[in-house]
């Protein structure tokens, strides 16, 4: 990360200019539950003597949270099993509670709303932040982990995330130092600036910050922009449009069960009559497809060093077969000296993922991701598409070490050039 964009450097300059990044990385079809989010709900509730949402609201917020973070298809059905009267009852006393005393009456006010079905810790920010927008931040995936941020493996933007109660008090916390160190900066703006950083972590977006040696910038930004933002309506079609997940695949020969799950992007690709997958290989599986992001962002921010924070996901044993970009198999020192060379005669050139399949199988402590990659500047003008495997495996030093989950392999296969050029 920018040292100018820690959480304990950034400043009010930075901060304004990372939150007017924000309204170009939301998708089109998002913008309306984004409108809802953060003016329409937010003025009717203020508008109100008894400091109540309904359950429409409640429900359009659970739409927009999943839009933005990781989709559960049963997490709105259990929201809509709470009366009407069970929300505008929870949500006063919440509320009301919260304004008398923000710092003391935190706890208390998150635990009432929590008393809600389908309202876990998150939604239940979600909730206090629409009502108090300043002082009550949304326990967000980027918001925790830019606050949390530190350069050490499983510490930066791919921290696991408990989403319990104390965790979210840490936050609120944090916020509270962030703002009286900032002062006229709200949280919910801290929300937005952490969602831009996320998304550039991920590669998902080109930093307008950009400098020598940092993700290069191309000259199509916007022709490039509009079609990352019709993509992320494409990938986010199953909520606004409620189309069912993909039907659950496996492998030739296996069977489904309860140890092996497949994840496309942010969706499940179990059928919504089938048995969710637990917890534990959901983590897994965001776990390994976190580590697969940062992968590619470090290459795109020329960072070659072995010892860097993501390059310490790569086992050991790592190897990386040989394949069109290089007909040698290579180990990891091989593999960033490769790309080095690679991004030397091609300065232009940058990576993004367009969709990700990832198999875990617990039992066997393996796992793959197949990783959709879009190519530019390599040469300037062209996309290029490629099919990239990683090989995960779960390594362990001892009988009682929970393991560390590691790339061992990589395998990449080369897509069709596109005759478009990167101007459209």
């Amino acid at each position: 990360m920018n040292p100018s964009h820690r959480i304990d450097e950034i400043t009010v300059e930075n901060a304004q200019q990372l939150l007017t990044e924000y309204p170009a990385i939301v998708a089109d079809k998002l913008h309306a539950l984004d409108e809802a989010r953060y003016n329409t709900i937010p003025t009717a509730l203020a508008a109100r003597d008894d400091n109540s949402l309904t359950k429409q609201e409640v429900a359009t917020l659970v739409d927009w949270k999943l839009s933005h973070g990781t989709f559960r298809p049963t997490l709105k059905k259990l929201v809509e099993q709470n009366s009407d009267d069970d929300i505008r009852s929870a949500t006063t006393t919440a509320f009301e509670s919260f304004a008398k005393d923000p710092h003391n009456n935190i706890k208390s006010s998150l635990t009432t709303l929590t008393q809600l079905k389908g309202i876990g810790p998150a939604t239940a920010s979600l909730l206090l932040s629409v009502y108090d927008p300043e002082r009550a931040p949304f326990f967000s995936d980027e918001l925790f982990r830019w606050s949390m941020y530190e350069d050490k493996r499983e510490g930066g933007w791919d921290r696991r995330i408990k989403y319990n109660p104390k965790e979210y008090l840490e936050l609120f916390e944090k916020m509270e130092q962030v703002r009286e160190r900032l002062g006229a900066v709200m949280a919910v703006e801290l929300e937005k600036i952490a969602y831009v950083l996320g998304k550039r972590a991920a590669g998902d977006i080109v930093a307008k910050d950009t400098k020598a040696g940092d993700e290069p910038t191309s000259k199509s930004n916007d022709s490039n922009m509009k079609k990352r933002k019709a993509e992320q309506e494409a990938d986010l079609n199953h909520l606004i449009e409620s189309v069912s997940l993909r039907s659950n695949k496996m492998r030739p020969g296996q069977t489904p069960s309860s140890s092996s799950l497949l994840l496309g992007g942010q969706q499940s690709s179990s059928d919504l009559s089938a048995e969710l997958p637990d917890e534990e290989i959901q983590n897994t599986a965001h776990l390994i497809e976190s580590r697969t992001r940062g992968f590619l962002a470090a290459l795109n921010a020329r960072d070659f060093d072995p010892a860097s924070p993501p390059w310490q996901y790569k086992s050991p044993e790592f190897l990386h077969e040989g394949e069109y970009l290089c007909p040698s198999d290579l180990d990891l020192k091989g593999y960033l000296d490769l790309w080095r060379h690679i991004r030397t005669a091609n300065p232009d050139m940058f990576c993004k993922i367009t969709e990700l399949t990832t198999y875990v199988d617990r039992k066997a402590g393996y796992a793959e991701v197949f990783c959709n990659m879009e190519i530019t500047g390599r040469p300037t003008g062209i996309i290029r598409t490629s099919v990239a495997i990683l090989e995960f495996r779960l390594e362990k030093k001892g009988k009682r070490d929970p393991g560390e989950w590691l790339c061992l392999r990589f395998r990449g296969v080369r897509g069709v050039d596109s005759a478009n050029t990167a101007e459209g």
